[in-house]
């Protein structure tokens, strides 16, 4: 069976998501070929996974999105695949009319709903018009956690028999088997700093302005503290002029996009997450089979991830005291650590294999092409 699957965007969750699904599928007997463009496209190039270029807009263009469209239409006319998987907003909305037009069975994934987004009040009634006539195009929506599912429903998207929940997984065996950077060199720190670290993109959607607020909070109760992000992204500059002016620049570590962040993660005596919003989170499955204790935003999918007070301590986005105060207690009670660590490993190894989502992707395949 053939699945072409289409994406639009650069370095992140999403590529993550393929990057671990697509050799999934392809050892339970599925040929995949990805539509692409930019980052992804050279990522997944690299790693031996078959990727043709198109190039996609974020943002909504009729002239661009008819290129790609047209491009689209013709890259399934010529493999005609079996099942099309759309991944995101942008591509799924121009997929799942190429679909249309080529009567291709398809599947969309949001990857967190974009009228959901805190950044899109204006244009949400729109976003959410057009999600409720393209759901009518498509075979299956793939949800990547219950909180994705809930909202979908608040909003009307798409009939309950559209919706299907894959929860989100990682490849657990890679993470906790990695080996840590060496902390001097990558931080220059000594054995006896406390690092606190966030893995993921200096966007709004990870605030990482409040993770630099809490930062220097803490430095000021633990002087030996170091804080680092495992990231990149457009607020990068904002973070470091932030960090310059409340005096804690000469302890906080951007590293910019790296290719074994769980190494990172594996550095890391803390791990924190300060989304804004957040459909599922994966790093926080990461920070989990990495074995470290974790201070998360509570917010959408996160709470479905983490237990509030079992596996993880959580907190409401933006509560910078809130955050300051959960983390300086992990750092004081060993004990509070160990036991959130020890029940974290227990939920990812029980909910969050990459194994169980090839498998029920494959199963969902399956059904659709009978």
């Amino acid at each position: 069976m053939k699945v072409i699957h289409i994406v639009q965007g650069g370095v992140g969750g999403t590529l993550e998501y393929l990057k671990l699904l697509i050799p999934r599928l392809e050892k339970l007997g599925y040929e995949n070929v990805v539509i692409c463009h930019g980052e992804i496209y050279d990522e997944l190039s690299k790693i031996g996974i078959r990727s043709i270029n198109v190039e996609m807009s974020r943002e909504i263009s009729v002239k661009k999105d008819f290129i790609s469209f047209s491009k689209i239409l013709k890259v399934l006319k010529s493999n005609k695949p079996d099942i099309c998987y759309l991944h995101s907003s942008k591509a799924g909305a121009i997929g799942r009319l190429a679909c249309l037009f080529t009567r291709t069975r398809c599947v969309y994934n949001p990857h967190g709903w974009s009228f959901a987004m805190k950044t899109v009040d204006k244009s949400r009634p729109v976003y959410i018009i057009i999600e409720k006539l393209l759901s009518l195009f498509c075979n299956k929506i793939i949800l990547i956690s219950e909180a994705e599912l809930c909202i979908a429903k608040s909003f009307g998207i798409a009939s309950a028999n559209k919706y299907i929940i894959i929860n989100n997984g990682i490849d657990i065996d890679k993470i906790s088997n990695a080996s840590a950077v060496d902390r001097s060199i990558a931080f220059n720190s000594d054995e006896n700093s406390i690092i606190i670290g966030m893995v993921g993109r200096l966007t709004e959607q990870k605030d990482p302005l409040s993770f630099v607020k809490i930062s220097a909070e803490i430095s000021k109760v633990i002087t030996d503290a170091k804080f680092v992000i495992v990231g990149d992204g457009n607020l990068r500059d904002k973070a470091m002029d932030l960090a310059r002016d409340l005096g804690i620049l000469h302890k906080l570590i951007v590293t910019g996009w790296v290719r074994n962040p769980e190494c990172y993660i594996k550095s890391f005596d803390i791990a924190v997450l300060t989304s804004k919003w957040e459909g599922f989170g994966l790093v926080l499955a990461e920070y989990m089979a990495a074995g470290k204790p974790i201070v998360a935003s509570n917010v959408d999918g996160i709470p479905y991830v983490i237990t509030d007070g079992y596996d993880g301590l959580l907190v409401n986005p933006g509560d910078i005291n809130g955050f300051v105060h959960k983390i300086i207690s992990l750092v004081e009670d060993n004990f509070l650590a160990n036991w959130l660590v020890q029940n974290a490993k227990k939920t990812v190894e029980s909910k969050f294999s990459i194994e169980r989502v090839g498998t029920e992707h494959a199963q969902l395949f399956k059904q659709l092409t009978i």
